[in-house]
């Protein structure tokens, strides 16, 4: 072979794979700016839910107050609390409202605390991946009217109500859940004297004693579509859901109100679990039979199904269960 058709050869080697790799990326689409690689969610169920990608700013170094030096909440301020390697921390929905991730660390924890103002998800993350720390944003993208989150490292979305990651690198992955409790300032007070609470000084322009979503919260519809639907309740029934060995069940607040007690015992997939009911809140947190948080999500129905369809839900006497549609309840004179 000659010196000029080996260069040649090469040149056009070199070309093919420089197109095809522009044609492979060409390929993957894209949505407010991210690149969906090894998407894992149907691509016309997710919307750009109004802001641009990180317009709304996760808080990335937060501090904390004393709980005697609190000038935001009032007792009835519903925050997330957390109770971690020891240490006791309350995340104001105030403030959690304008920005949906605080990246926070428990000792040498990386702990990724979110709430979504459209599902009342609140829910709490190990922020690791592989190992690795990883600090989440927020990627102004949503589907079943949850927002997916992204991190900084891969730039790959995480969907919050799955804490999974469904585009980019790390698709496939999951993150594990930390305990977390929805629940008032008072109560959280009262269970954990020595709390400190996340600063509403953040440094950002934002006024915290407003909150963007109180006519949101008041309406019965969402801002963007669902592909579930289940009329067993209305859309925003909030219940707290449970995960134990890949089976899920919803605990609906208007079931808990009925049964009238502060403390139900119900064994869910060979799991006895103790759901604490608070009539004045209308708050509950799961706990095992030790005292300890159960993982749960706090969120609306409608989220909580769209994303666990063959959940079932605790009814009135839940132990003689019978189907409804295709959700395991008990009696259907508590249907609404």
């Amino acid at each position: 072979m000659n010196t000029i058709r080996f260069f040649a050869l090469a040149g056009m080697a070199q070309l093919t794979f420089l197109f095809s790799a522009q044609a492979q990326q060409a390929s993957v689409p894209t949505l407010n700016g991210f690149q969906l690689e090894d998407l894992a969610l149907p691509l016309e169920e997710m919307f750009i839910g109004g802001p641009e990608r990180e317009k709304i700013k996760a808080l990335d170094a937060p501090a904390f107050l004393n709980a005697a030096d609190n000038t935001l909440l009032s007792g009835k301020d519903f925050v997330i609390g957390i109770f971690f390697n020891g240490e006791a921390r309350a995340y104001p929905a105030r403030i959690l409202n304008h920005h949906e991730v605080v990246n926070d660390r428990f000792g040498n924890v990386p702990v990724a605390v979110t709430y979504s103002p459209l599902s009342g998800a609140a829910i709490a993350y190990r922020a690791e991946l592989n190992g690795e720390a990883q600090t989440l944003g927020v990627s102004g993208l949503v589907y079943n009217n949850n927002p997916l989150f992204f991190d900084q490292k891969t730039q790959s979305l995480w969907a919050q109500m799955l804490g999974q990651s469904v585009a980019g690198k790390a698709s496939g992955h999951f993150m594990e859940q930390v305990p977390a409790t929805w629940t008032t300032w008072d109560n959280w007070q009262t269970q954990h004297p020595n709390t400190v609470l996340l600063s509403h000084y953040t440094g950002a322009d934002v006024d915290y004693t407003t909150n963007p979503y109180a006519e949101y919260e008041t309406k019965r519809g969402i801002n963007y579509p669902i592909n579930k639907v289940n009329k067993l309740m209305p859309l925003k029934e909030k219940v707290v859901g449970v995960e134990v060995n890949g089976m899920f069940r919803a605990y609906p607040m208007f079931v808990l109100e009925l049964e009238n007690k502060p403390l139900i015992a119900d064994t869910f997939n060979g799991m006895e679990l103790l759901i604490r009911y608070d009539k004045e809140t209308k708050t509950a947190m799961v706990t095992n039979l030790k005292g300890e948080v159960f993982p749960s999500v706090n969120s609306y129905w409608y989220s909580w199904y769209a994303f666990h369809s063959d959940t079932d839900v605790y009814m009135l006497n839940h132990k003689n269960g019978k189907p409804a549609g295709d959700i395991m309840v008990t009696t259907a004179a508590i249907q609404r």
